[in-house]
């Protein structure tokens, strides 16, 4: 029974056991479905929650970085830093500034085949895509992530237009990022041929050149819209890699990148298969011909630089693409530099400077001190050093072109010659370290249009590689005798003298405020030559009578007559004035006689004659004008003038001109300053000589035999004999004979000369009958003799104050 029972719950345990199996699997196969859609239903919440996070990613993204985003432009917008470029009077290049070499061109003056070649170097699909190659965005992202802001290419032209652009120069996913967004706004606001129009205008081609006009210059001296097709596919090469594809240093590499270029336009089907073929096989031919006008007249042209700074601020005009016509005549330039290099040579030759010494003396001091002349032997030459032999060492020394005189170095020095050497510097031992040659003086020479005031010409040294000081506008110096003109004009205009007016030269002196012993006027001769005209005076350069007429005039008026002639710098106002006392430029100064030249009008010296910016005129600087003084006073102080040149101290070199000339000497006190200036009706130019550190030039030297030569040498190029080289003479001047010794009317049986006077001013008298014994005639007698002694010797113009 128990065995029964037991086998019987056994079975039922079985049985119950099954049903329970068979209940699971049952309940096993209905929830596998279930499972798997739970699972989806999950994974699709997991997706939809990505996405919506991507898309949040993302707009937070395009939200930050849209924030420091640039506005978009449109294409009349683009203003890139362009070069500003000074020319002379005929459009000559002179000097480029620029902290970017680039011109912006036209789109339509670029050719086709650039354009070509420009895209199939660097964006094929230019044309057809939105402004993004996707592929290289992510590939650049990817290795950004991966290398933590490694760069990597492949942008197209649009986005390089961003890059170089619009964005800054920073390299990291975000830049790429903005890049992009940048790229497809570019595209809708700007058509695709302005976009490459600004990509070809702002692209780097190696050598400091920004675009492609300055490329093409550069490269191979031609325009842009004048590149051969194989000149294109060069210049198209050269972007992705401007130093290391440069035919200038690297034409092997070159030539295989242009071939590249050319393969590619062939394959794109911008070229033919046997233009392809032809154009490979030729060699890349460069013509970077030399600008020669490039850099001439430094002095010039870093006057009128400094004037634009002031004018517009360093930026604008480094950047802005400006042409700045100058009023400068190249070819005026050229002879002005000559004729003052020619003269200063020429000084240095009469005072041995810059030569070996004939009779050396070998001794050697007892002590070297710095900045003082010792002789010196030449060791030896190694090209272009001289190895000076001083107190035990051999020094090295470059010599300057002026001290070669413009000529090779061994023609000029040779070594066991002596030369004056001066020491810079010295070593810990007190040994010399350093030498230099000692010059002789420097100068300038300036030409003015009396009719524009353009300055034509202007030279303010030797050299500017030597100094860049420029002694036409820079250097204040004592204007000796030049200054005369003004106290004989004040005169004049006062009424006060006529050119016939007798004045005796005679000592006189003077009460100077401030000064407890008084003061007289000394001739540069020491003597004294009695009465003469006022025309004679000037043009023999008295002192004594310089000094009569400002007493005459008064210091006040005559200091007030200068001022009218632009001279704004401080005036002396005792009668050292009548003698060029005070420090004036030289530009100044052949200014205010290219004022009496051009009939009395003033006009402040004019250095520009145009500003232009992309095809429109630009205001340029005003030019102050005013009457300075009537044209019949600057008529008779010019006739006054002529005499200096045809009986008086420029007499030796100007006196032979075809037409007419005025002008005066001037030396200062102990020969420091030597000047010449003067004029014909189409020119006015000044000449200055003198040390930078002023002394004396030495015995012999003045205007009439340091300025004058240069001024002579310079003008005769301009000498004619026409109706244009002579002066008019005003209707209200009254122009008559007079008697030759004292200026009265003559009466029958005596010389006469034509004679000018401003009207009201003439003689009514006449000359007392040569016949008859009177004072009169004794004065007569006393300048006729000394008229004929002015004939031998026409005197000096060394002033002393």
């Amino acid at each position: 029974m128990a065995k029964a029972a037991k086998s019987k719950d056994t079975k039922r345990s079985s049985k119950s056991a099954k049903s329970i199996k068979g209940n699971a699997k049952t309940r096993n196969a209905k929830s596998s479905p279930s499972l798997l859609k739970r699972f989806i239903r999950k994974f699709f919440i997991f997706c939809l929650i990505m996405g919506v996070l991507g898309v949040a990613v993302v707009a937070f993204m395009f939200y930050y970085y849209s924030r420091s985003l640039p506005g978009i432009f449109s294409y009349d917008d683009y203003q890139p830093r362009q070069m500003t470029l000074i020319t002379d009077r005929n459009g000559l290049p002179l000097l480029e500034l620029y902290d970017e070499r680039r011109t912006v061109i036209p789109f339509d003056d670029i050719p086709k085949h650039m354009k070509d070649a420009m895209i199939s170097a660097e964006d094929a699909d230019f044309y057809k895509h939105k402004g993004l190659d996707y592929f290289g965005i992510a590939r650049a992202v990817l290795l950004a992530i991966k290398n933590r802001g490694a760069r990597q290419g492949a942008s197209t032209i649009t986005q390089q237009v961003v890059k170089n652009l619009i964005l800054t120069p920073e390299k990291s996913m975000a830049r790429k990022f903005q890049e992009a967004m940048l790229a497809r706004q570019i595209e809708q606001a700007l058509s695709k041929d302005e976009i490459l129009a600004i990509y070809l205008n702002h692209v780097y081609f190696g050598h400091r050149n920004y675009g492609i006009e300055q490329a093409a210059l550069f490269y191979f001296s031609v325009h842009a819209k004048d590149l051969s097709l194989n000149q294109a596919a060069t210049l198209a090469g050269l972007v992705q890699s401007p130093e290391r594809l440069s035919p200038v240093k690297h034409m092997k590499e070159a030539t295989a990148r242009r071939n590249y270029v050319l393969r590619q336009m062939y394959e794109k089907g911008h070229i033919a298969e046997d233009i392809y073929r032809e154009e490979i096989a030729k060699d890349i031919v460069l013509n970077r011909a030399k600008r020669e006008t490039i850099g001439r007249a430094p002095y010039y042209t870093e006057h009128v630089r400094k004037m634009l700074i002031d004018e517009y601020g360093k930026e604008y005009v480094y950047n802005s693409g400006m042409t700045i016509t100058t009023a400068l005549d190249l070819d005026l330039q050229t002879k002005a530099e000559e004729a003052l290099q020619k003269g200063l040579i020429d000084f240095d030759e009469r005072h041995y400077i810059n030569r070996p010494l004939k009779n050396p003396t070998k001794k050697k001091p007892k002590k070297y001190e710095k900045d003082k002349n010792y002789e010196a032997t030449i060791a030896k030459i190694d090209g272009d050093t001289v190895f000076f032999e001083i107190d035990g060492k051999v020094l090295p020394y470059t010599p300057t072109p002026r001290q070669r005189k413009e000529k090779p170095l061994e023609e000029t020095f040779k070594s066991g010659q002596t030369w004056f050497i001066r020491i810079t510097e010295f070593d810990d031992s007190g040994k010399p370290a350093k030498i230099a040659i000692p010059n002789g003086p420097d100068g300038a020479l300036i030409a003015i249009d009396p009719q524009t005031h353009e300055v034509r010409a202007l030279v303010g040294g030797y050299s500017y590689d030597v100094s860049v000081f420029n002694r036409a506008t820079q250097a204040m110096r004592q204007t000796g005798s030049s200054f005369k003109t003004f106290v004989y004009g004040a005169a004049l205009e006062a009424r006060i003298i006529t050119p016939t007016t007798i004045i005796d030269d005679a000592p006189k002196v003077f009460h100077i405020p401030g000064q407890k012993t008084p003061w007289s006027a000394k001739n540069a001769d020491n003597k004294y030559k009695g009465p003469m005209t006022a025309r004679t005076a000037l043009a023999l350069s008295r002192n004594t009578i310089a000094v009569d007429v400002l007493e005459r005039t008064g210091i006040d008026k005559t200091i007030q007559f200068v001022r009218k002639f632009g001279i704004n710098t401080p005036l002396v106002d005792n009668y050292t004035l009548a003698l060029g006392s005070s420090s004036m430029t030289a530009l100044d100064v052949t200014n205010a006689y290219a004022t009496i030249a051009a009939h009395g009008i003033y006009k402040s010296p004019k250095f520009i004659l145009n500003i232009a910016k992309n095809g429109e005129n630009l205001a340029i600087p005003v030019q102050e004008q005013h009457r300075a003084i009537d044209q019949d006073v600057a008529y008779v102080l010019t006739s006054m003038l002529k005499s200096v040149a045809t009986e008086g101290t420029a007499k030796r070199y100007l006196a032979k001109f075809k037409g007419d000339i005025a002008g005066k000497t001037g030396t200062t006190n102990a020969t420091k300053d030597a000047w010449f200036v003067g004029f014909t009706p189409q020119l006015a130019a000044g000449v200055y000589v003198g040390y930078d550190d002023p002394k004396t030039l030495g015995r012999g030297e003045g205007g009439s035999t340091t300025a004058l030569p240069i001024f002579a040498s310079f003008m005769k190029n301009y000498d004619a004999d026409d109706d244009k080289s002579h002066f008019i003479i005003p209707d209200n001047v009254i122009k008559l004979p007079v008697d030759t010794q004292s200026g009265l009317l003559p009466v029958a049986g005596q010389s006469t000369r034509d004679e000018v006077f401003l009207q009201g001013t003439q003689p009514t008298q006449f000359a007392a009958n040569p016949d008859e014994d009177s004072a009169q005639n004794w004065m007569i007698r006393q300048i006729q003799t000394q008229t004929d002694n002015d004939a031998q010797d026409v005197g000096s113009d060394e002033d002393e104050f």
